[in-house]
């Protein structure tokens, strides 16, 4: 299924419950994306949101920017990343982007609370573990074609190497010093494309990510066409 021009954001941040700190939580998202519509050439990146600074019950909702609106213009509002809806679909451009076949992308989520870390440093150690994960998928002699593989290994190859990078100790200390909440594979398909293809809409329903310690989260993502 091929699809004009769109982007895919996070909207808004609904904290369902609180975590066992003192203050108000401060939850921030990455979203991992990979085009692989040549697998010669993926396009990937990393978007960070957050972090946000919310109680129990309370809900961010990201500042929507006009169709079109370039990167050099997100990327200079990096001050306020809690407040600009930046697309993290197309990737890299922020711009609407068509996709000739909606399998061809995926996407990985990762929730993070901010404990006193540097969240864009936490974000570059992620995008850095799975630009390296993704790369060797594809030109790993021992698995897969690269023409045959489908969303779900990029999707695993990336949740792989973010486990094998908090396993390293990578997350814990320092600059990284931010607690992990939950990882999730985001999932897109048919019946998120239903026409008519025009406006914005909410993607239903929210993805919730869950600790005990860390709290309850709920994230509303918004796709747009142009």
């Amino acid at each position: 299924m091929a699809i004009p021009k769109f982007t895919l954001a996070l909207k808004s941040i609904n904290a369902i419950n609180d975590s066992t700190e003192v203050g108000n939580d401060e939850p921030y998202l990455l979203v991992i994306g990979v085009d692989f519509t040549n697998v010669n050439a993926l396009v990937i990146d990393t978007t960070r949101y957050g972090p946000f600074s919310l109680a129990k019950s309370e809900t961010a909702t990201t500042f929507s920017m006009p169709f079109g609106t370039p990167a050099a213009v997100y990327d200079s509002m990096d001050t306020l990343p809690g407040v600009v809806r930046r697309p993290f679909w197309g990737l890299n451009s922020r711009m609407p982007t068509p996709i000739a076949d909606i399998h061809k992308m995926a996407f990985v989520m990762i929730m993070m609370e901010n404990d006193d870390g540097d969240p864009q440093h936490i974000r570059d150690l992620v995008h850095g573990a799975a630009l390296n994960a993704l790369v060797k998928l594809t030109n790993n002699p021992a698995g897969p074609s690269p023409n045959s593989l489908v969303a779900s290994h990029f999707r695993r190859a990336v949740v792989d190497a973010v486990n094998k990078l908090r396993s390293s100790g990578a997350f814990d200390g320092g600059l990284n010093n931010d607690d992990f909440v939950e990882m999730q594979e985001f999932l897109i398909d048919e019946q998120n494309f239903a026409p008519p293809r025009m406006g914005r809409r909410d993607l239903a329903p929210p993805l919730t990510f869950f600790k005990d310690t860390e709290g309850f989260f709920a994230v509303t993502v918004e796709m747009a066409f142009s």
